[in-house]
């Protein structure tokens, strides 16, 4: 047949791929031919044409549906296929020979004799023949691979089942990935029990970390400057208030307690008295302060070590790491 372009199709399949990745269970639509997004673990709503919806008034309704919080989707009529892809599959396995997969070059023949190794599991007919494996991932030729397997076996598509849906393989936005994770709430703020009062006094709020923690309490036209100077000398000539809470807060316990710490502080902590707490300064393996913060000698074997607000998952990751890589063999006595 003279020609001077070749379309391939690989049926009409919507696109269930982000579905699918996001452990959706397929069902299958005789009316429309194909998988559509069944029952979802996630709360998540499938609308328009990757639910076999295409018609516009039909998503609208849909659309409209869903943002009213109903549970199911409003009916919309089913677009058939001029040719069924299960009558064109039957047709190419009764042909001698017909191209399936064009980028792997998997023919009918290579799925039939699939099925006669043994093989009854989509996906290993799949991994068998490496069909649908391309850069398209099965989107010319999943569906067809699916129902010429069918036909071989004697079964209908729904028996035969699927194989799981690769990533898209259409752009996706990055914020359709993320979900309601962005914004706000990408990183949810920590609040301390001083919270409420310090905004009633009208402090200025600054991120610590995953803390929203007061800088300042500027009074008047003060800029943040002068209310710092204000503060501090309030404090030197009076008294002052911390919430502290917003500190990271370890533990280290253990009869080699005080020598682990001396290992990572440039700071001696045997001579330290149970009850009694000591400035400590944290180094890095080159010697670069990493952090500081106040410990304290619980008992003989038990130090409550605190860290900076931002700083606390790195000093423990690093304390963690040297525990376990390197202060057994590095042990004194």
């Amino acid at each position: 047949m003279a020609c001077d372009l070749l379309l391939m199709a690989g049926g009409w399949t919507p696109n269930v791929q982000l579905f699918s990745q996001s452990r959706g269970r397929l069902r299958w639509d005789a009316a429309a031919d194909a998988f559509l997004p069944g029952g979802s673990p996630e709360a998540q709503a499938s609308l328009g044409a990757c639910n076999g919806t295409t018609e516009l008034g039909a998503v609208l309704q849909e659309a409209a549906a869903a943002g009213r919080g109903e549970a199911q989707a409003a009916a919309a009529p089913a677009v058939p296929t001029a040719l069924p892809i299960r009558a064109i599959a039957a047709g190419a396995v009764a042909a001698r020979k017909a191209f399936v997969d064009f980028q792997n070059d998997v023919t009918t023949a290579d799925l039939a004799l699939a099925v006669r190794e043994g093989f009854r599991s989509i996906e290993h007919v799949k991994r068998y023949t490496t069909t649908g494996m391309a850069t398209d991932q099965g989107k010319t030729s999943g569906m067809m691979s699916l129902a010429v397997t069918a036909a071989v076996l004697g079964r209908d598509l729904p028996e035969v089942g699927l194989t799981s849906f690769r990533p898209p393989y259409t752009p996706t936005s990055f914020g359709t990935l993320a979900g309601r994770h962005r914004g706000a709430v990408f990183d949810p703020g920590r609040t301390a029990p001083m919270h409420d009062w310090a905004v009633e006094q009208g402090a200025l709020l600054e991120p610590v970390g995953q803390w929203l923690r007061a800088r300042a309490f500027p009074r008047g036209a003060e800029d943040l400057q002068a209310a710092v100077a204000r503060e501090c000398l309030a404090v030197r000539q009076a008294v002052g208030i911390l919430d502290a809470s917003t500190l990271g807060k370890i533990e280290v316990v253990g009869p080699d307690a005080a020598e682990f710490l001396e290992r990572c502080y440039a700071n001696a902590w045997h001579g330290l008295a149970p009850g009694r707490c000591r400035y400590g300064l944290l180094l890095r393996e080159d010697g670069f302060l990493l952090d500081d913060g106040v410990v304290a000698r619980l008992a003989p074997d038990r130090f409550h070590v605190t860290t900076t607000t931002g700083g606390a998952a790195r000093v423990l990751h690093l304390l963690e790491d040297y525990r376990q890589t390197e202060f057994p063999n590095c042990r004194s006595g």
